[in-house]
């Protein structure tokens, strides 16, 4: 009975809002999240999965895993083997996941992890431009697809994330890289797929720290916009961002640049300075009722600098709020 006390004033704040809203602001938003750890393998993801339920009492709608280009045996540049190494499309791990009904979101990153900054020559999308990586983009696109085509479900695929940024190998003012290299090189991917008949197997996010202009490949090469929506926390020194500023912002930048259906790729919240379980409850409704082109909602629960993990901080506030939220209707999308 208590539980469900406190669940009775969220509830009555979304049914009351969703109703003076128009019908678009409805649609239900998919969330989930993406765990610590580089791993894509079909065993560790699943029970990560399975944790995620236990803890949260729902499954997840999206759930984000990586791969990266150059995570090999032996050569960067070789094949990718089975055995070893994340450079292969996960398809074991993508078809356990659509079997679920799960939208898995790779971060297709663009890196050698043996060398991720001192190798610049594999970071530089030239090398994509002159067709270094033609047989490895084939190789993977037609995984894609075949799994697409078995499965009926789609992968979002979130390549080159934040490379506006100056921290990646891969970001655009590093080692030659420029806006319009990223542009090119991210339409020729786009082709690849589109040759081995992989596109309508695939969502493409193109996910940058402040959406620009400069940096977007254009509507028919991205199906959805990515933000990153972080608020460290004053454990980093900086003070706290309400969620409203947080998104807002961001989604605002996004319109300029284009229409296109929006996916919060990356969130978080420390816990110094405010209430972690009040920032993912703001963040999460006002996502739904003030932003209908929202349709994801991916948090980051990781300790990577900040403690962005739910259950860390405030006594387990922030994982106690997103629980709440994931049992609601609203917060129950798919990904199309």
């Amino acid at each position: 009975m208590r539980r469900s006390l406190t669940l009775l004033p969220l509830l009555v704040t979304l049914a009351i809002m969703a109703s003076a809203l128009p019908a678009a602001a409805r649609s239900d938003i998919a969330i989930g999240w993406t765990v610590e750890g580089d791993g894509h393998d079909k065993a560790w993801v699943m029970a990560q999965v399975d944790a995620y339920i236990a803890d949260v009492g729902e499954k997840p709608r999206i759930w984000g895993i990586w791969s990266k280009w150059g995570d090999r045996k032996g050569d960067s540049n070789g094949p990718c083997p089975t055995d070893r190494g994340s450079c292969r499309f996960p398809t074991e791990t993508v078809k356990a996941l659509h079997a679920r009904g799960i939208t898995p979101m790779i971060w297709w990153v663009y890196v050698d992890p043996k060398d991720p900054y001192g190798n610049r020559n594999f970071g530089q999308y030239a090398r994509i431009i002159n067709h270094h990586h033609d047989a490895y983009i084939k190789q993977w696109a037609k995984a894609a697809r075949d799994v697409g085509r078995e499965t009926g479900g789609k992968t979002i695929i979130r390549f080159g994330h934040e490379s506006d940024g100056t921290w990646f190998a891969w970001s655009t003012s590093l080692y030659q890289n420029t806006p319009t290299k990223f542009q090119k090189a991210w339409r020729q991917i786009w082709k690849k797929f589109n040759k081995v008949d992989a596109i309508p197997h695939v969502r493409f996010l193109w996910s940058q720290i402040k959406p620009r202009a400069n940096h977007y490949p254009g509507d028919r090469y991205v199906d959805f916009v990515g933000l990153t929506l972080l608020n460290p926390g004053t454990t980093e020194g900086d003070p706290w961002k309400r969620a409203k500023d947080v998104l807002d912002g961001k989604v605002s930048k996004a319109r300029k640049v284009t229409k296109k259906p929006i996916i919060g790729a990356e969130i978080g919240s420390g816990h110094g300075g405010g209430d972690k379980g009040e920032w993912v409850r703001q963040l999460y409704t006002r996502a739904y009722y003030k932003h209908p082109y929202v349709k994801g909602l991916v948090y980051l629960n990781a300790n990577r600098g900040p403690d962005w993990r739910l259950h860390v901080g405030d006594s387990g506030a922030g994982l106690i709020a997103y629980s709440k939220l994931a049992k609601l209707q609203q917060f129950k999308g798919t990904i199309k």
